[in-house]
């Protein structure tokens, strides 16, 4: 499991520092509006996947080794259909009926952009969750990092040497970096599978829709707690500013790469286990090492001069360290929350993490609409950086209530080092 987590970890670390790169190449090229209109998109994209998770979400992941990998396609695939021409009407709808507010969270001109990239990256994240509820994890890294390295490759090229320094060479290089997502994932999927047919499809529907709809649910409050800044931050003091917090908020989202990395595995092995007590264990093993490692990239992110942010980003985003500042306590929460998070859910028990999350949103939404008018990105920062505190602190109160587990064994150990130190050694070998 550990070196799936170095391989996961890898594989986030390539998209980190891709990510890292596409930005300063965004920032440069197409300045904070440019920064802003790709980040209501990137936005409304993962709005609508939301709802797409109802049935092609995390609950394959957890059903993947438990039924038919036929069955699971079949109800996502359908599924992703019904959702998608659902937002097209919506879109038309909103379009007729109130244009301005609309166009204040779907920027004019790219709707039929977004409703095609969002069904091909719903038929790609499909098959990734189906990798990785069958535990192809190697699988899964290799192609994530290939589909992410394929995003920066065709944007280079689109800018620097077709020179279309535009939002579109942006949609372009996802268009491409999706196909292949999707061609690639459901070969992955499919080789080695002796036995591809459906049967107890209204069974597994069923099965599939009261596990999903409590993790969809929770996950819409969940994006709906880091995004609500978003529009806030463009509604009261316009897209400009949404640049530089979007800038601000992508340079801490490659910090979470190392949370996401561990309960990324961690969720694949919980949902493959019935023994309570060895989840327990390694839930607390992999929650030290994520909020220790976290740490130590956040300060390196807070040593850095005001001057190299500057440099990397532009003039343009001259406050973009403060916003890294003022998140600093969110994402450390963050990266407890998301091990304790996957493990309610590798349990089978997500209802919890849907609690958390409406704490978290409701924290959020009361703190961002009183800061923001008055501070502008910063008090959209320190608004999800509280709601972020707030859902860790709940979510470790009922963990320990079921686990029996203090917060003292939460806290790092000279034994606990040692064996990381063993298992880093191990694994490279």
């Amino acid at each position: 499991m550990f070196k799936k987590i170095l391989g996961t970890a890898g594989a986030r670390l390539i998209n980190a520092v891709i990510t890292f790169v596409i930005l300063f190449m965004i920032t440069h090229n197409l300045g904070s509006k440019g920064m802003g209109t790709i980040g209501l998109i990137l936005l409304d994209i993962n709005i609508i996947q939301l709802f797409i998770d109802l049935f092609a979400g995390s609950a394959l992941i957890y059903f993947a080794s438990r039924t038919s990998v036929a069955n699971l396609m079949f109800i996502s695939y359908s599924w992703i259909i019904v959702v998608i021409i659902g937002f097209a009407l919506l879109f038309n709808l909103m379009g007729f009926a109130i244009p301005e507010l609309y166009h204040m969270a779907v920027p004019e001109g790219y709707e039929m952009h977004i409703l095609t990239l969002t069904t091909i990256s719903a038929y790609m994240l499909t098959h990734y969750n189906l990798l990785l509820g069958k535990e192809k994890i190697k699988t899964y890294n290799i192609l994530f990092s290939v589909q992410t390295l394929l995003l920066f490759l065709v944007f280079a090229f689109l800018i620097y040497v077709k020179k279309e320094k535009t939002v579109g060479s942006y949609i372009m290089a996802l268009y491409a970096s999706y196909a292949f997502g999707v061609a690639a994932s459901l070969y992955g999927v499919l080789y080695g599978e002796k036995k591809i047919h459906i049967y107890e499809l209204k069974k597994t529907a069923k099965e599939v829709f009261r596990f999903g709809f409590i993790t969809s649910v929770a996950n819409i409050l969940f994006i709906g707690n880091k995004r609500v800044g978003y529009y806030l931050v463009r509604y009261f003091t316009g897209l400009s500013s949404l640049g530089v917090f979007t800038a601000g908020t992508q340079l801490t989202e490659g910090l979470k790469l190392i949370g996401q990395s561990i309960s990324l595995v961690q969720f694949s092995k919980l949902s493959n286990t019935t023994d309570n007590q060895y989840a327990t264990e390694i839930t607390v093993k992999l929650l030290k090492v994520s909020v220790v490692l976290t740490i130590l990239g956040l300060l390196v992110m807070l040593l850095l001069p005001v001057p190299l942010y500057i440099w990397i980003l532009g003039a343009d985003f001259t406050d973009v360290k403060p916003i890294v500042l003022l998140l600093t306590p969110g994402v450390i929460a963050l990266a407890a929350n998301a091990v304790f998070a996957h493990y309610f859910s590798g349990m089978g028990n997500p209802k919890i993490n849907l609690y958390a999350n409406i704490i978290g949103f409701s924290v959020v939404l009361v703190l961002a609409l009183l800061l923001v008018p008055e501070y502008g990105f910063y008090g959209a920062a320190g608004a999800v950086s509280i709601s972020y505190l707030i859902s860790m602190i709940y979510n470790f109160v009922l963990f320990k209530n079921q686990t029996g587990v203090k917060l003292t064994k939460l806290i790092p150990t000279r034994a606990d080092i040692v064996e990381l130190k063993r298992l880093f050694k191990k694994s490279g070998k």
